[in-house]
């Protein structure tokens, strides 16, 4: 986890990217994971597939956002700031221990990352931790300023990796629904 001072040290105090130590982000999951199970009664916490409009018609006292479809699950979780992808990887990880033997919806995951450095290095890790056929899609990590506007996606009318790249991660920084932000922003 001390890829980035040994890579770029520049780089990282530039971006304000500090390691989490394992032990603090298991913490952190563990506690999210926790708050679901008994304030939300969603016994599968993390790994819940239970929608917005299933937990409508069971607690009729808690309205569905107006932005979420009924089938829409309740649980999505983005990291604003993924770094290299230590809290992604936990979430997967307690994923795996509340519902063994289920792949975990990618759809429902996101991670944004500004430092192409870190962004690599989280992509690497997420591979090796998925099985190949969960990853065929790819994978919920993007190369992005999660705090930016959204940016053109195409350049000179022709489109391209990148910028069909920026697109997805405009559509989750700005048309998705988390219920979830988790992570350790950047700091000095």
């Amino acid at each position: 986890e001390d890829f980035l001072q040994e890579y770029d040290p520049d780089e990282r105090r530039r971006l304000g990217a500090y390691y989490t130590p394992v032990p603090v982000v298991t913490t952190i999951v563990g506690i999210v994971d926790y708050l679901i199970k008994n304030e939300l009664g969603l016994i599968d916490g993390i790994a819940s597939a239970t929608t917005w409009g299933e937990y409508a018609e069971d607690h009729p006292e808690i309205a569905k956002p107006d932005e979420a479809s009924p089938s829409d699950l309740i649980i999505s979780m983005v990291d604003p700031a993924t770094g290299t992808g230590t809290f992604l990887l936990e979430w997967l990880r307690q994923f795996a221990a509340n519902r063994p033997g289920e792949a975990p919806p990618l759809s429902q995951i996101a991670a944004l990352e500004l430092s192409p450095a870190s962004y690599t290095v989280a992509h690497l890790k997420t591979s090796l931790e998925l099985p190949a056929s969960e990853r065929e899609e790819g994978l919920p990590i993007y190369l992005a300023d999660t705090l930016s506007g959204v940016v053109p996606h195409t350049f000179d009318g022709m489109s391209d990796p990148v910028a069909d790249e920026a697109a997805r991660a405009d559509h989750v920084k700005f048309d998705r629904r988390a219920s979830v932000v988790i992570g350790n922003p950047p700091y000095e």
